[in-house]
């Protein structure tokens, strides 16, 4: 079986630079994720202590744009209540983003132009579903036993070929500062 079944890849991006890589998984019914651990400006990159992935109540958070957010969500994030009236998807795209948002805004991370709102772009695992959550807030669902692979270098979409998530992340440490 192949263990890239529903695969989340992306490179974060700043001024055009490839920056962060967070690979998401589903195999059996579980999500996993892996990311890197450097930050860079576009100009200096460095190894940091604090993590890109973790865990948080029934979550798993993967995140690039900015360790601010993910700061945010992992120390600030108001876990909503998950009404079992509404679908996962209905909860994922609704009360789960609603608090997203309002974590964002409160910790002065989330911004405003002509009056559309923009926060960062993260992967959450939520019982055994891999969403990406776009700066626009929209929250994505794949379908499929296909990879899906974003802001990625072409050179760096053959990553996908490795039997194992493990394989991959080693590859990208070889590629990356972090």
């Amino acid at each position: 079986m192949a263990w890239w079944l529903f695969v989340e890849i992306f490179v974060g991006e700043f001024k055009g630079r490839e920056m962060t890589c967070i690979v998401g998984l589903v195999h059996d019914g579980k999500v996993y994720m892996g990311g890197d651990s450097c930050a860079s400006n576009g100009h200096l990159s460095y190894v940091r202590k604090d993590v890109k992935v973790f865990i948080r109540g029934p979550f798993i958070f993967g995140f690039t744009t900015s360790f601010r957010m993910g700061q945010l969500l992992q120390y600030s994030l108001a876990e909503p209540l998950h009404d079992p009236a509404i679908s996962d998807h209905q909860y994922m795209t609704t009360t789960f983003i609603d608090a997203v948002r309002n974590c964002l805004k409160t910790g002065g991370y989330a911004s405003a132009t002509n009056g559309t709102e923009a926060g960062g772009i993260f992967l959450v695992g939520y019982k055994g579903q891999l969403y990406r959550v776009d700066d626009d807030y929209q929250v994505g669902n794949k379908t499929g036993r296909t990879p899906s692979i974003t802001s990625i270098p072409p050179t760096w979409r053959l990553l996908v070929l490795h039997r194992t998530p493990t394989a991959s992340l080693r590859c990208l440490r070889r590629i990356m500062a972090g």
